[in-house]
């Protein structure tokens, strides 16, 4: 009897202080643990983790958005050149609007597993 009260008290406090937690918290932990476990998968099978980035002038006429596929579009293609065994991974994509002195640039990034 004693020990299912405290099995049902440290399950009550447990609730309680998951539920002091925002949700997006729960979510977002789990997410990272998947993608951690995922990541060791893609690495246990060969692959390298591997990031790109360059960047493009925004050209005004075309727009940002078109801009940035361009900008992605360039990686997309060296990475696909670069992992010659299997087809790459992606993990994420990044857009960034860097101000230089002469135009403004979309700098774009790219991480993903390959295999060599």
């Amino acid at each position: 009897m004693f020990k299912k009260g405290l099995v049902l008290f440290a399950v009550l406090s447990l609730y309680g202080c998951l539920q002091i937690l925002p949700d997006d918290t729960i979510k977002d932990t789990f997410s990272a643990g998947k993608r951690m476990y995922d990541e060791s998968k893609l690495k246990q099978n060969g692959g390298e983790k591997i990031s790109f980035s360059t960047q493009v002038v925004l050209d005004n006429s075309a727009g940002k958005d078109e801009t940035e596929r361009e900008c992605i579009g360039q990686l997309r293609k060296k990475l696909s050149q670069e992992s010659t065994k299997k087809e790459a991974v992606i993990l994420a994509e990044n857009f960034h609007l860097v101000q230089s002195q002469d135009s403004p640039l979309v700098k774009c990034e790219i991480s993903a597993y390959l295999w060599r």
